[in-house]
């Protein structure tokens, strides 16, 4: 009787009337594309931006034996080097965790890919392309696909249930957002493959515990504070972190592109598991874990649409779908092949970002990347250090430093390191992430306990230029008046690119935190001006809870949140800044403006009441999505 089963007429023969030979043959072609996928390289060294200041804090973090959810607490985990290549330490690890991905992709590719000439060559520029992928996202999608082969293969085996509960256990610790995903998804998986392959859902769930226990007794990490303290970090990471899209760029359409092409083919397979009724259960499982995976791609790529999130869409987009023409047993389909060709030249042409063309992708940066002969060599070499004159700090300041330890406002704890001074961070290490109220308090306590630092050096500064750098941690920043004291300012650098912090140093015998005494409250209006109704004193501060409506949240979670605005109103002028909806509704200073590093030398001294007044504000927005009404409370900083 003939088998119409799509899905199982898919299946390779596992008989032995197989030719060794050509079994052989893809088996090396296989080994030889999937090496292509072991990560960039080995960042000998990683600049002073804001990027490079976060992987060189996870450097410091392993380096020092910070423990992650207590003393650092942040998107990535204890295994961030996996993602980010650099270590000064750890590249046999870093080898190691790309070899294991290399071997997961192989593994797909030699068993469950379609078979022929033409799906090989195809896999050699998705697999390329997947080289702009990183480590927590290519293992999250391999722990998805090897579900799927759990779930609809009568051919998986145990080696593939092992390799989902290792990607699984892994992935945790190095992204925590994905990490949490996976503890999200991974008890529904094992319920249903108990219900459907009871004989893997123990390998699974035994793989998982070894892996994720093993790791949990090697790494400094405090669980319960890792998960409990990424939470606000992950909750608010949209609204405090997005650039707008812009529908009409190139990475925009192309991901619409995608989503269409999968959508049908998708569509189109459960249709047929609906009409045949067959796998219903397994199908619509993993078509549900595949179209979550594609909206966190898009969700990842577009929430901060920049060119380095952007590229994460579509690195991982040419090997799923031609992985999906596998699994739902289109490799035979003449159409899956040309879906595919089209889905290759999409990604491709997005890579180097909008109004860019393919030609702009550098052929020398692809061949780099395509050629693990580069990658090998910098595993061998020594970690370079750079100098960098544009952040060396003056011969008349570097030695006092040097003798204590020392933390760096807003972001740039990079230059810290490249002087090589003993930086000690506090909790949330960059001020653009503690955008709410738990984390800034958070911070704030570091700077009155015993692990403070003796120096801070501290600029009037914020992500992107468009946020209001007072707000930002901003009872931390109350908490450094009344525990520090202006010591010098500080110039780094020389010439054009030279530029000035504010040096404080710790007031020794004192700790206190900042009281905020409830004056009263008021009902503001988006779009109506609302006047700050402040007494000569204590600096005057406030809470404004901004809420979407229904279809705010829906928008929120799809795409992004509508941008929000903040009129800040003073004698004969006016500032506006994007209000980040969760800074606002913890307490910040609203009765004097510090736009510039004067007035917040005088904030910090004391003397914030020289500074120009803000006399009233305005929140605006152009849409509907918020709420019109805006619930506000006064408060005075009243140990200032």
């Amino acid at each position: 009787m003939k088998d119409n089963n799509p899905i199982r007429s898919e299946m390779p023969v596992t008989t032995g009337d197989i030719d060794s030979r050509p079994q052989r043959g893809r088996l090396v072609v296989c080994i030889l594309i999937s090496l292509l996928c072991c990560g960039f390289d080995f960042a000998p060294d990683v600049g002073i931006g804001l990027d490079a200041s976060w992987m060189r804090i996870m450097n410091e973090a392993h380096m020092h034996h910070w423990v992650f959810g207590r003393d650092i607490v942040f998107t990535y985990g204890p295994l961030a080097m996996l993602d980010t290549h650099y270590s000064t330490d750890l590249r046999w690890l870093i080898l190691g965790a790309d070899l294991s991905i290399a071997f997961g992709y192989c593994y797909l590719m030699y068993r469950y890919m379609p078979r022929g000439k033409l799906w090989l060559l195809l896999l050699l520029p998705a697999i390329i392309i997947m080289r702009y992928g990183h480590f927590a996202q290519l293992a999250l999608l391999l722990f998805i696909l090897y579900i799927g082969i759990l779930l609809l293969r009568e051919d998986a085996n145990r080696l593939c249930a092992v390799l989902c509960g290792f990607y699984a256990g892994t992935v945790f610790y190095v992204k925590v957002n994905y990490g949490l995903i996976v503890l999200f998804l991974l008890p529904i998986m094992i319920a249903i493959l108990l219900w459907q392959r009871r004989r893997y859902a123990w390998w699974v769930l035994g793989a998982f515990v070894v892996v994720f226990g093993s790791i949990w007794l090697m790494v400094d990490i405090d669980m319960v504070g890792y998960i409990k303290n990424s939470l606000p970090i992950i909750a608010n990471y949209e609204e405090a972190m997005f650039a707008p899209v812009q529908p009409g760029k190139i990475t925009y359409k192309h991901a619409m592109y995608l989503f269409v092409l999968t959508g049908c083919m998708l569509a189109g397979h459960m249709y047929d598991v609906v009409k045949n009724r067959k796998n219903i259960v397994a199908s619509t499982t993993f078509m549900a874990l595949c179209l979550l995976y594609c909206f966190l791609a898009f969700k990842n790529s577009f929430v901060r649409y920049d060119l380095l999130h952007s590229r994460q869409l579509f690195a991982t987009y040419p090997f799923l779908f031609m992985f999906l023409c596998g699994i739902l047993g289109y490799g035979r389909s003449t159409v899956a092949i040309i879906a595919s060709c089209v889905v290759i030249a999409l990604s491709a042409w997005a890579l180097p970002g909008d109004d860019a063309s393919l030609s702009r992708l550098s052929l020398n940066d692809m061949s780099y990347h395509a050629w693990p002969e580069n990658y090998y060599k910098q595993l061998f070499s020594a970690p370079r250090t750079a100098t960098y004159p544009e952040v060396a700090i003056g011969k008349d300041t570097l030695p006092e430093l040097e003798t204590g330890t020392v933390d760096i406002f807003p972001h740039d704890a990079a230059y810290l390191l490249v002087n090589g001074l003993h930086y000690r961070p506090r909790p949330i290490p960059q001020s653009y992430s503690a955008y709410s109220a738990s984390l800034d308090m958070m911070n704030a306590r570091h700077f009155v306990s015993h692990k403070r630092p003796q120096y801070i050096l501290e600029r009037n500064a914020s992500l992107d230029g468009s946020r209001y750098a007072i707000w930002d941690e901003s009872v931390t920043k109350a908490a450094l008046h009344l525990n520090y004291t202006i010591h010098r300012l500080v110039d780094m650098g020389s010439g054009a690119e030279k530029s000035g912090f504010v040096m404080l140093k710790e007031k020794a015998d004192v700790h206190e935190l900042p009281r905020m005494k409830e004056v009263g409250r008021a009902t503001g209006h988006i779009g109506d001006t609302v006047w700050v109704p402040y007494k000569e004193g204590k600096p005057l501060y406030m809470t404004a809870d901004v809420r979407y409506t229904l279809l705010g949240k829906v928008n929120k979670l799809l795409l992004q949140p509508m941008p929000v605005h903040i009129t800040l109103i003073m004698d004969g002028h006016t500032e506006e800044y994007r209000l980040v909806l969760p800074i606002a509704k913890g307490p910040v200073l609203i009765s004097h403006l510090v736009d510039n590093d004067l007035s917040f030398s005088r904030f910090l001294s004391g003397e914030v009441q020289n500074n120009e007044r803000i006399r009233g504000f305005r929140i605006d927005t152009h849409n509907k999505e918020i709420e019109r009404d805006v619930p506000i409370v006064y408060y005075v900083f009243d140990n200032y």
